[in-house]
C-alpha cells in the first residue's frame, strides 16, 4: 500500500511537470493574449485543454472530454499551478 501511495504522487509530479511544460512552450502566449486571469485545465497526454472564467467551469469542460483524468490547471497569467483529480457526480 505505501509502494502504490508513491506511484501515485510520482504521477501527479510527473503531470505537473508536463502540464506546465505544455503551458509554458505552446498555450502561454496564446492564452494570455485573451484569458488573462482566466483558468485552464490541461489533459496531459493529449495536450488537450479547456479554458473557463472559474475553476468550476473550466473542470466541467474538461470532464466532459474526460471523466476519469487528472488536470494541470494554471490560472493564466499567474505562477500559481494546481493538480486536480476529476471526479463526476
Amino acid at each position: 500500500m505505501v509502494q502504490a501511495k508513491s506511484v501515485k504522487a510520482l504521477d501527479a509530479q510527473t503531470l505537473a511537470l508536463k502540464g506546465q511544460q505544455l503551458y509554458e512552450e505552446k498555450l502561454c502566449s496564446e492564452l494570455e493574449a485573451e484569458h488573462l486571469g482566466e483558468f485552464v485545465a490541461i489533459e496531459a497526454e493529449s495536450g488537450e485543454y479547456f479554458v473557463g472564467q472559474t475553476l468550476d467551469e473550466t473542470l466541467r469542460r474538461a470532464e466532459q472530454s474526460y471523466p476519469d483524468k487528472l488536470f494541470h490547471v494554471v490560472r493564466i497569467g499567474r505562477r500559481g499551478v494546481h493538480a486536480v483529480r476529476s471526479f463526476t457526480t
